[in-house]
């Protein structure tokens, strides 16, 4: 797996990304179209979440959820929040409505509440602050179970753990450290494959529990990625810290070989 990498900017703020369905040895070429003219989420939507709007992950809602508040959920956070954000529609471009209870809970994800205990790392300064952020959901339609990956501050770092729920409000968190922070994960031939933050690699065989370790694909600067499957290809779309001005970056990785590779 991961034998070649190349990297492309794409110049726009919103991807709907569309592919040709051939078998290709090459990545396909991506075409990408804005939806709407505006951002769907903003501060003024609800009076609690606040301005920072951050790591959102959009889900259709299962068949087998009873009263969905729409028939698509959106989860996002502040950086510095003790909940994940979530909101609601019945049409992914809207309109949509703030959830304003939201959904997982600092106090629910077996993170620190609070600063101390949690900590920086060794060496370093700065602001600091008890938080839990950047959801990444998943359906799982073999457990009939929602899943939630975040990242939270702890003692000495960033980790991700994950969360699961029946209803995709209610969730109940897992103490394990399944690696580092901004989880992206994505099913592929009977691993579920995880991109965190910059550019490392992980896997495990449940998606819930030991996450294996694997390569690193990108520079320190790689931030916020998003991962898309087509044709014996890893799409990873990512934008990279300092980019002025800021820009949706893609880069394609095969999946043939060693995954470790």
């Amino acid at each position: 797996m991961m034998k070649t990498l190349k990297t492309r900017a794409l110049l726009l703020c919103s991807l709907s990304v569309l592919f040709t369905t051939a078998q290709a040895a090459e990545p396909a070429d991506v075409a990408v179209t804005r939806l709407g003219n505006g951002p769907i989420i903003t501060p003024g939507m609800d009076a609690r979440m606040g301005g920072n709007i951050q790591g959102p992950s959009l889900i259709k809602v299962p068949d087998w959820v009873e009263n969905p508040l729409g028939n698509y959920y959106l989860y996002f956070a502040d950086h510095r929040g003790t909940y994940i954000r979530m909101a609601y529609a019945d049409d992914v471009t809207g309109p949509w409505t703030v959830y304003s209870p939201g959904s997982l809970r600092l106090e629910e994800s077996f993170f620190p509440t609070t600063c101390p205990p949690c900590s920086h790392r060794p060496g370093r300064t700065g602001a600091l602050y008890a938080h839990i952020a950047s959801p990444d959901v998943q359906v799982r339609e073999d457990l009939q179970q929602i899943v939630m990956y975040y990242h939270g501050q702890s003692v000495g770092r960033q980790f991700t753990r994950a969360a699961v729920s029946e209803d995709g409000i209610h969730f109940e968190g897992n103490e394990e450290d399944l690696g580092r922070a901004y989880f992206r994960v994505i099913e592929h031939k009977g691993f579920h494959y995880a991109m965190s933050m910059p550019g490392f690699l992980f896997r495990s065989r449940d998606g819930l529990t030991n996450f294996e370790a694997g390569p690193n694909f990108f520079t320190p600067n790689m931030r916020h990625s998003a991962l898309l499957i087509r044709d014996e290809h890893l799409y990873v779309f990512f934008t990279n810290r300092g980019d002025e001005p800021e820009r949706i970056m893609l880069s394609t990785i095969s999946l043939k070989g060693d995954w470790s590779e």
